[in-house]
């Protein structure tokens, strides 16, 4: 058998020799519904909270930064200056218009810091 230098059947250059690529694969579908899902997390709400609040208390610190993280909201102090003693070295570095608000609150009665809940 005669070999012969024909290259024609070789991919042009800068073409893909599978231009559509590699078929996708099925997405599979959820075994539930989102709606039944949490019906039925619902139904068995009391029975979960149970469980985890039980492996909390024996120490299992997942179970434990799940309660603390879901149950009681993060705070975050937000600081009011109540001593007009300090506005000089905070109103230094301000503009013009928040020097304003600084000193008009300063002329009033301020609450203490207050605590805000992060949502």
């Amino acid at each position: 058998m005669k070999k012969t230098n024909d290259r024609s059947h070789l991919w042009k250059k800068g073409q893909s020799g599978n231009p559509s690529g590699r078929p996708k694969k099925p997405k599979p579908k959820p075994a539930l519904t989102l709606s039944e899902m949490r019906k039925a997390l619902t139904h068995r709400m009391p029975e979960l909270l149970e469980r985890v609040m039980d492996q909390a208390l024996d120490g299992d610190m997942t179970a434990a930064k799940l309660v603390m993280d879901k149950c009681l909201p993060t705070l975050k102090a937000v600081a009011i200056a109540t001593d007009s003693t300090e506005l000089p070295t905070l109103v230094m570095h301000l503009t013009g218009e928040q020097q304003k608000v600084i000193e008009v609150n300063a002329t009033q009665e301020l609450e203490p810091i207050k605590v805000i809940p992060e949502d």
